[in-house]
């Protein structure tokens, strides 16, 4: 094989090889802004007179039944380490409700991130009422789909 050919065969594998690389690539995206609310409607603690709540949120890109898997998670763990990206958020007065919005994520070492693989992942949040730190079944617990392709989204329902 003479020079050229080789050297022709040569930049076709490599074109092959980079293709091949960039389809099985995964893309990363922005994080979206996420909006939690809680009428009174669905729980007497969501009444503004119950005052400002904490609130906790874990995306994950598993299809999860979010109140199961956040009660099965170890007590003596941080939360954070079970999901793709966790943040938290403070409930304050909203007129006849309580909202807040997560802004700030942060990955299983608690370093703060901005981006996650593109792709849609479940919010799966809870409403501290006990104010421990962890989910427990006396907390409200909420869940919602976070595609990284919007610029926000919500959580607005709420059960036990």
């Amino acid at each position: 094989m003479n020079k050229f050919a080789r050297y022709f065969v040569f930049l076709l594998v490599m074109t092959l090889t980079a293709c091949l690389q960039s389809a099985t690539e995964k893309k990363s995206a922005s994080i979206p802004r996420l909006q939690l609310t809680c009428h009174p409607a669905q729980s007497n603690d969501c009444l503004p007179s119950k005052g400002t709540k904490a609130a906790y949120v874990g995306l994950t890109s598993n299809s999860v039944n979010c109140r199961e898997y956040l009660l099965q998670l170890p007590t003596d763990r941080d939360p954070a380490k079970f999901f793709d990206a966790f943040g938290q958020a403070s409930l304050n007065v909203n007129g006849d409700f309580i909202s807040g919005w997560v802004f700030n994520w942060y990955d299983s070492n608690m370093r703060p991130m901005t981006e996650v693989t593109d792709g849609l992942y479940t919010a799966c949040a809870y409403i501290d009422l006990n104010r421990n730190g962890r989910a427990d079944s006396s907390d409200l617990f909420g869940e919602g789909q976070v595609d990284t392709g919007r610029d926000y989204a919500q959580i607005t329902n709420w059960h036990y």
